[in-house]
């Protein structure tokens, strides 16, 4: 199940790509290194959900130690201020 957290990244990025745009312009989306950090989470989090949901035997415990660079986004704050 899509945890609460994962849940608000995924809208989180949705709503930034659908308004700035994805890669093609100035101030797209994916021009922002912390953006790229947070899509990187998301897609992770959805492909870990993937292999979750389809009861794959695959180890995925290398995708799901990813999504723990959530922790990092609090540097956003900082590194703007």
């Amino acid at each position: 199940m899509v945890s609460l957290i994962s849940f608000l990244f995924i809208i989180e990025a949705i709503l930034k790509i659908l308004v700035m745009g994805f890669v093609s312009g100035r101030y797209t989306y994916l021009r922002d290194p912390f953006n790229v950090l947070d899509f990187t989470v998301v897609i992770l989090s959805i492909v870990s959900f993937g292999y979750e949901l389809s009861d794959s035997k695959t180890d995925i415990s290398y995708v799901r130690a990813f999504r723990a660079l959530r922790a990092i986004r609090p540097l956003k704050l900082v590194n703007k201020n």
